[in-house]
């Protein structure tokens, strides 16, 4: 019976021992994951939920709405590779392969409006050319280009040319107003004064 009790106390001790080390182990993680969580973003974190964000690297703008939710998605990806306690090489490899991919896509997409302005600007002058100033597709086309330009990050051109084709739109309203009645032309005026509202 003395052996039995010395056994008892030795198993105690050593499941002590045990739920000891279990909570020390589990304290440590726990000050771990909040070690890492209290961390100050780095500049890589930030400039990869900018980047994701929609922000043109190359100049040009971006949006708020992007650059917040660009922010949301890397730190959720950065969260879960604390939570799977993956080493700090593999998350700054994926910042890095991010970046890399969204400058490529970028940068094709720039490329690929650099191609399409020359067509927009001779569509832009044929229809000058063919229908004059005052038709409602040339101030389509003016427009049409105010587009690429906004998307191109040149909002100085964009605003020119959406200012032009804002008053090539009224001039053909007025052009097509001017062969109507007085009744007609009221009741268009009217319609479109309503349509506004």
């Amino acid at each position: 019976s003395h052996y039995a009790v010395v056994e008892g106390r030795a198993a105690a001790a050593a499941f002590i021992d045990e739920s000891d080390s279990f909570a020390l182990r589990l304290e440590r993680e726990i000050l771990d994951v909040l070690e890492d969580a209290a961390r100050p973003l780095p500049a890589v974190d930030v400039i990869t939920a900018v980047v994701i964000g929609g922000v043109n690297v190359f100049g040009g703008s971006g949006t708020i709405l992007g650059v917040v939710l660009g922010g949301l998605l890397v730190a959720v990806i950065q969260d879960g590779f604390t939570l799977l306690r993956i080493s700090e090489f593999w998350r700054l490899f994926f910042n890095g392969f991010a970046i890399v991919v969204v400058v490529a896509i970028d940068a094709l997409v720039t490329r690929r409006l650099q191609e399409a302005l020359p067509l927009f600007q001779q569509a832009l002058e044929l229809r000058q050319q063919a229908l004059g100033e005052r038709h409602p597709d040339y101030a389509n086309s003016l427009n049409n280009l105010a587009e690429l330009y906004r998307a191109m990050g040149e909002h100085g051109k964009a605003r020119e040319m959406a200012r032009r084709g804002h008053e090539a739109h009224a001039m053909a309203f007025e052009e097509r107003l001017a062969f109507l009645s007085d009744q007609r032309r009221g009741d268009a005026l009217a319609e479109v004064r309503s349509s506004l509202d």
